[in-house]
């Protein structure tokens, strides 16, 4: 079923993206729902890290240019058609997302709340209430979100912080290791994710680059 909001909302949301690609042929909707999801998730503990808006706008500028993401940040706060609440931003990214491009938009909400080296314990529950609401199960939120938390241990050795990026424990065999790596490898090898966003796409490569470096320094070690 739908996440919150019911079928009224998911119908109501397919007509307010139509309006907003007719009306503004120049502005990509999924990336003013994503900057929507990062300006929520950003507030979602009640204080605005300076530091957790530069690395938006950093990113969005590193990925977009300054023009563009200038007029992205204009359009969201004027726009009347982009959801201000959680609920309602997800039944729309629903409405104009294959299953298969959820996983980008975690991994990008992770690294917002991260940017700041601290894990509110709102932000924590604000990037679990997006991943349930794109229908993950909290397994494999846990998952993704292991492959963000660094440990603060001074002495944790490579292969941990290798076996974190895997979502594995540091009791993994080497089959364990090449499971997880096959699993991750499909979500996000660029390969994979032909005519999706670029912001997924740019996620989805540093990720797989990150997962493919750890898999083979575990794979020389066994």
């Amino acid at each position: 079923g739908w996440y919150m909001g019911g079928l009224i909302g998911a119908i109501s949301s397919y007509f307010l993206v139509q309006e907003i690609i007719d009306n503004r042929p120049n502005v990509d909707v999924f990336e003013l729902l994503l900057l929507r999801l990062a300006s929520l998730l950003i507030q979602s503990d009640g204080v605005v890290e300076k530091s957790e808006v530069l690395f938006v706008r950093k990113f969005f500028i590193g990925k977009f240019g300054q023009r563009k993401s200038d007029i992205l940040f204009k359009e969201l706060k004027k726009s009347n058609t982009i959801p201000d609440d959680l609920n309602n931003t997800l039944v729309m990214l629903r409405s104009i997302m294959q299953p298969n491009q959820y996983f980008g938009v975690i991994a990008f909400m992770f690294s917002i709340a991260l940017s700041d080296g601290h894990f509110a314990i709102e932000e924590e529950r604000f990037v679990y209430e997006v991943g349930k609401g794109l229908g993950f199960s909290v397994d494999k939120i846990n998952e993704i979100k292991a492959q963000f938390i660094k440990s603060k241990r001074a002495n944790v050795t490579e292969r941990t912080k290798c076996l974190n990026l895997l979502g594995l424990k540091a009791t993994a065999t080497k089959e364990d290791i090449k499971a997880a790596y096959r699993r991750l490898a499909k979500e996000y090898h660029p390969d994979r994710l032909v005519g999706v966003s670029d912001v997924v796409k740019k996620i989805a490569e540093e990720k797989f680059k990150e997962v493919s470096e750890a898999y083979e320094y575990l794979i020389k070690l066994n």
